[in-house]
């Protein structure tokens, strides 16, 4: 066993366990030659920043009068470090996917912590740990400014009592009122709650992962995966005409929903979207998002 594939077990444990246990990751030495511990050492870092920055709740005066100019500050440095944090733990898991792939295409059984941390990732996105293309489709991140537009869009900037009671800034459902609070305006007939959350990087994650595996969102991802296999940042307009099923509008949500990105992003001209995902040893390219799921 050579000196750089021990470093390279050791390097995955360490991030692995990071995910599994929250614990604290030390910097690691890059072995010779590179060997992609990088994506997963950066990523496990930045995660564990990100999360240690993740406020619990939106500022009580999201809730009250507030000029629209601070309202949407505060809502945006509010919720930028719990996006931050969840795309942290998304690019973990795709490091720690693709490391196992470039194992795999070099002839070598990845490590076996390696590797039940994969086969725990594709359960979790609902793809064969086995099909490393459909499964980086999935495991993928969303650009900030869809998902602050669509937290803006969902909950009126913060103003919405569910965000501030149960932590649901995307309007998702659940169907046992254990798991959510009753919606004020409910149609009659209907049986769904609003779904609760602990805090709002909890939110921001069950939201991501919708749009990950949820089979009405493979539009979203097929546009996702084509701009990663032509090497540019997904364009958070062109994604949301992946979502028109988030609401009963359908393209009229979609319209409403572009409309909140160009103000979002007005200012800054698309500076919080996210940057590609980190290539590992190259073979990224090779193993891109070339099917959609």
């Amino acid at each position: 066993m050579t000196r750089r594939y021990r470093l390279t077990c050791l390097a995955v444990a360490v991030a692995a366990g990071l995910v599994a246990f929250g614990s604290a990751l030390g910097v690691l030495p890059r072995p010779a030659g590179g060997f992609g511990l990088s994506s997963a050492t950066l990523a496990a870092l930045d995660l564990r920043r990100a999360e240690a920055a993740a406020p619990g709740s939106l500022p009580a005066e999201l809730a009250g009068a507030l000029d629209t100019d601070t309202r949407k500050a505060l809502f945006r440095d509010t919720l930028d470090p719990a996006i931050r944090a969840v795309n942290a733990r998304v690019r973990l898991e795709r490091a720690l996917v693709t490391l196992a792939a470039d194992a795999r295409a070099e002839g070598r059984r990845p490590p076996r912590g390696l590797e039940a941390r994969v086969a725990a990732i594709a359960a979790r996105y609902g793809v064969p740990a086995d099909d490393p293309v459909r499964l980086l489709v999935r495991v993928d991140t969303v650009p900030p400014a869809l998902i602050t537009a669509q937290a803006a869009l969902e909950s009126g900037w913060g103003r919405s009592r569910l965000a501030h009671e149960a932590h649901a800034l995307f309007g998702e459902r659940a169907w046992r009122l254990a798991d959510g609070v009753m919606p004020l305006a409910r149609k009659r007939g209907a049986a769904h709650v609003a779904r609760a959350f602990p805090d709002i990087t909890a939110s921001v994650a069950a939201y991501v992962h919708n749009l990950n595996t949820h089979r009405a969102y493979a539009a979203f991802r097929r546009h996702r995966a084509e701009a990663r296999l032509d090497g540019t940042l997904p364009d958070p307009l062109q994604l949301a005409g992946g979502l028109s099923a988030y609401s009963e509008l359908g393209p009229r949500y979609v319209a409403k929903l572009r409309a909140m990105i160009r103000g979002v992003t007005r200012d800054d001209e698309m500076a919080q979207s996210e940057a590609p995902p980190p290539s590992g040893s190259g073979s990224d390219a090779t193993i891109s998002d070339q099917a959609s799921s």
